[in-house]
């Protein structure tokens, strides 16, 4: 046993006692010094389960299921609260203003007849799409105003329309 005030000291993984300049320096470590020294550190079986010896594609791929099973569990509990927020996330990223409630959208949809505004077609709450009438990446916000219930089919086939372009297939506003 070597005292810490010896020229050298035993690594910990390779059990082997070296100069003291041979380990790095750490104020939480016991004697300043980290347990391992800077060979063993550098190696790569050092921590076999770190990130940094994972290549990047799995460790994306990792993340998406990490992600992918955060959603499913997300949206099996409350789905109507998980919709809003994937929604208002949108938003936030495509830095649209405003934002609107769960009630706000419910007396919205029941002042459409809770009906498609496009196709007229009879909707429930579970297959209603709320949909931008500007869009959000036309410069739409997501204030409550721009906001009405459509089923999925005329929301997929609109896309970046506006409103406008969609019903009357032209960008004059006045028809």
């Amino acid at each position: 046993m070597r005292k810490n005030n010896q020229p050298s000291k035993e690594c910990t993984l390779c059990h082997v006692f070296k100069l003291r300049s041979e380990f790095h320096f750490s104020k939480k470590s016991r004697g300043w010094l980290k347990p391992n020294c800077k060979s063993c550190r550098a190696n790569a079986n050092y921590n076999p389960n770190s990130n940094r010896n994972t290549p990047p594609e799995i460790r994306r791929a990792q993340y998406l299921n990490r992600r992918r099973a955060w959603y499913q569990k997300s949206f099996a509990i409350e789905p109507e609260k998980f919709r809003l927020y994937c929604q208002t996330r949108r938003a936030r990223i495509r830095k649209a203003e405003g934002l609107f409630t769960t009630e706000q959208w419910l007396q919205k949809f029941q002042y459409y007849g809770e009906r498609c505004v496009y196709c007229d077609l009879e909707l429930s709450e579970n297959t209603v799409t709320k949909d931008h009438k500007i869009p959000l990446v036309r410069g739409g916000s997501n204030w409550i105003a721009n906001i009405v219930p459509s089923c999925l089919r005329c929301n997929d086939s609109k896309g970046t329309k506006t409103y406008n372009e969609f019903v009357y297939g032209t960008t004059n506003k006045l028809q």
